[in-house]
């Protein structure tokens, strides 16, 4: 819980999330229900033949990509 009307308060916040999503992908997690910048942080680190399988997979799902649009960076 932080002050979200403080703008130094949230970039401090935003800069550690992205310290500790650094860490932690280097041990190994996989975050889980992750907010859409850490899925575009995510996406630059994520295998090239990975993600031709996550599009081919949510093509065949949702051909007509209405299922949460944009999200997935892909």
């Amino acid at each position: 819980s932080f002050d979200q009307g403080d703008a130094d308060e949230v970039q401090r916040v935003g800069e550690l999330n992205r310290e500790l999503l650094d860490i932690c992908v280097e041990l190994g997690f996989v975050p889980y229900k992750a907010p859409d910048w850490m899925l575009r942080e995510l996406g630059d680190r994520t295998d090239p033949g990975f993600k031709e399988l996550l599009g081919r997979i949510r093509r065949t799902l949702d051909p007509a990509g209405i299922m949460n649009p944009g999200r997935l960076p892909l």
